[in-house]
């Protein structure tokens, strides 16, 4: 994440904050099973790595699926919180994944909500691909522009410094990204509007928008085998 468009330095010490509350983790568990969705299994596609990947949240969930997860992000305190959880199965180190040398030594490359603070994200996909074995996956995570949400941040962007220069995707531009040379999959998901008492109804959201509003769930996850 050479020149993120946010420094996650600032805010590492209170990131996982977003987690412990009720929204928060409603969201997360809605963003979780959709990137399950199109995730090769870890006896098939064992060795995965994380871009972009922050206080090690995500990383600590694929390892406890039973990958080999290394994370490397280019903020020093959001390594150190990750390394700091000791986290098994997982391993962090900081650096710009641009630059690595480990092109085609992963089963798995995924980002999730990375993508929006990279200055050339079609870059850093192709980058990610790169990175993939023949025969591996990358699987992205990233926020919609058609969403509620990603509109209600845009429109804050001015007033919350994290977003304020971040880039949210459509469904077409996160599948062209991707589908060059191959063939994406695309799943929209977490339709909930962020707000606890919504989160009771959170199957009925789910149900109601896959069915008939797929392109305006707040979380997109895009898939690809090599």
């Amino acid at each position: 994440m050479a020149n993120s468009l946010f420094d996650f330095n600032n805010i590492a010490e209170y990131y996982d904050g977003w987690y412990d509350n009720p929204v928060g983790a409603k969201i997360d568990e809605l963003e979780k099973a959709a990137v399950m969705k199109l995730l090769p299994p870890a006896s098939t596609h064992p060795a995965v790595l994380e871009v972009g990947s922050g206080t090690g949240h995500w990383s600590a969930w694929l390892a406890g699926l039973g990958y080999a997860v290394t994370g490397i992000d280019i903020a020093e305190k959001m390594v150190s919180a990750a390394r700091a959880k000791n986290i098994p199965g997982a391993r962090f180190m900081r650096g710009d994944f641009m630059e690595t040398g480990f092109d085609g030594a992963f089963d798995i490359v995924i980002a999730v909500t990375s993508l929006e603070f990279m200055p050339d994200p079609c870059g850093a996909v192709r980058k990610m691909i790169d990175l993939a074995r023949p025969g591996g996956a990358v699987v992205v995570g990233v926020l919609n522009a058609c969403s509620y949400m990603g509109l209600a941040r845009k429109i804050k962007g001015g007033r919350d410094p994290v977003f304020k220069d971040a880039r949210f995707f459509t469904r077409g531009e996160i599948r062209k990204a991707l589908s060059d040379g191959g063939e994406a999959t695309i799943i929209g998901s977490t339709f909930m509007p962020p707000y606890r008492w919504a989160v009771r109804y959170s199957p009925l959201f789910e149900a109601v928008g896959g069915a008939l509003f797929p392109f305006f769930g707040n979380f997109i996850v895009a898939g690809r085998m090599l």
